[in-house]
């Protein structure tokens, strides 16, 4: 994704191919803070995500706001095209939970009316919230705190995920970005 600001001199930027891992337990404590509420209907909306990543798979689990004690359980098979910055989810299976009689009774219903809305659902929220991510991060750029009162500035003017590998408890992330840094000791 492409910084629309043109301040910095071509000249003055790097490209650096960066890989780094993302915990599962760090993914939830970020899930919890967006309070990320997906519209799955026009009467219900799944909140309070989780996430479970094991090898090539996520297993993705939301409460039915409108129905106390529903959960849905989307198990799928993330994949990122790299081209067009885009993550589709394939191979789902889903999963309702709930301890409500009627839910449980519209079960079979619900899973096979919603199981396309859901994932397309799913995968529109997944996005918009990475494209959020990356324009906060091509806006404000990345600090990192560096020993002994110092910090690491960097500023981004491009930022393109290559890569995706969901591992057991771990996503490993290849990302090209290009922008300058600014070292700070003091």
């Amino acid at each position: 994704m492409k910084s629309e600001r043109g301040s910095d001199a071509p000249e003055d930027r790097s490209g650096m191919l960066v890989e780094f891992s993302i915990g599962e337990a760090w993914i939830n404590q970020f899930l919890t803070k967006q309070e990320l509420v997906v519209p799955l209907t026009k009467k219900y909306n799944l909140a309070r995500w989780s996430i479970h990543i094991e090898l090539d798979r996520v297993i993705a689990q939301a409460d039915i706001l409108e129905k106390k004690g529903s959960r849905v359980m989307v198990n799928c098979h993330p994949v990122w095209n790299s081209e067009h910055q885009h993550i589709s989810l394939e191979d789902i299976q889903i999963e309702m939970a709930s301890k409500n009689i009627l839910v449980k009774g519209a079960g079979w219903f619900a899973k096979t009316l919603m199981a396309a809305k859901l994932s397309r659902k799913a995968e529109q929220a997944i996005n918009q919230l990475f494209q959020k991510q990356i324009a906060d991060l091509l806006e404000k750029g990345l600090q990192i705190p560096v020993m002994v009162d110092g910090r690491a500035h960097f500023k981004f003017s491009d930022v393109q995920i290559k890569e995706w590998k969901f591992r057991p408890q771990e996503v490993m992330v290849k990302v090209v970005v290009n922008g300058q840094g600014n070292l700070q000791l003091k």
